[in-house]
């Protein structure tokens, strides 16, 4: 198609606003002037963009394509997913390298058997796909990915660093159950022509939902450090500012297993043909 300049403005400058403030609320928290500013200039330009798109022959993002129920419930199922994911990263990287004092490559040696879950699940689950259909699959991949946050957030100073890596062997296992069936299911009922326009939407839900995991994440630790009266990095007040790593994972926890509910708007119906 023919090249969008307002669409590519609108695009650019809403993202790039509310990722801004996205950022920030990490640092400032919620009510800072730079968040908010930023954060509704964001929305309105977000806004702007989808008339405009919605009244243009060839938009660069067809936003129309989310009035497509399968594509729209997909792409909510990876917002929690991509949410809850960016911010347990976050928090236990955070975690282990300032209240238990690990450095960055113990850190990484320690989170890294995620990927190893992912890898041992890849082939499994495209052949359960087929019969197990990615509802049910999408649906438990996500209780497993969050039961196994909440099970983060019960980490203390001295727990053994092979429970970590296993319980994040177990984490992957549940993305890998996640990501296999919804990347097929999404594009399932999207024409060949649309896929271009569909995979920028599904990458836009991404970034979007990784910026926002990890301000929701660092605010609410940043609170619950206040009221432990802990100083990351301080090695007097390692034990408190765990707890507060711990709260914070817990509430990451949680808000992944109520969002999981929405797997219940994908029909497996509606994916039959990539099954």
């Amino acid at each position: 198609g023919r090249f969008d300049p307002a669409g590519f403005v609108l695009s650019a400058a809403g993202l790039a606003s509310l990722m801004y403030a996205l950022s920030e609320a990490g640092d400032n928290g919620w009510t800072d002037t730079r968040v908010i500013g930023f954060g509704v200039a964001g929305l309105a330009l977000i806004a702007a963009f989808v008339v405009v798109e919605l009244r243009t022959a060839e938009p660069m993002l067809d936003v129309r394509l989310l009035r497509n129920a399968l594509f729209r419930a997909c792409n909510l199922a990876w917002l929690v997913t991509m949410f809850a994911g960016s911010s347990m990263i976050f928090l236990l990287t955070l975690q282990l390298q300032a209240a238990r004092g690990l450095s960055p490559l113990e850190s990484g040696l320690t989170t890294f058997t995620m990927a190893i879950g992912v890898m041992i699940t890849a082939q499994p689950a495209s052949r359960l796909y087929r019969t197990v259909g990615p509802r049910r699959m999408i649906g438990a991949g996500m209780v497993v990915s969050a039961l196994v946050t909440i099970s983060l957030s019960f980490i203390a100073i001295d727990t053994n660093l092979w429970v970590i890596r296993g319980l994040m062997v177990l984490r992957g296992i549940g993305f890998g159950c996640v990501l296999v069936p919804l990347q097929a299911a999404t594009y399932a009922q999207i024409a060949r022509s649309d896929t271009g326009r569909a995979t920028a939407l599904y990458n836009a839900t991404s970034q979007f939902a990784s910026g926002l995991g990890v301000a929701v994440g660092a605010t609410f630790l940043t609170s619950r450090l206040s009221h432990y009266d802990a100083v990351l990095g301080n090695p007097a007040t390692r034990v408190p500012a765990n707890s507060a790593f711990q709260d914070a994972l817990l509430l990451i926890g949680v808000l992944a297993l109520i969002g999981g509910a929405v797997t219940l708007l994908i029909r497996d119906r509606d994916a039959a043909a990539t099954m």
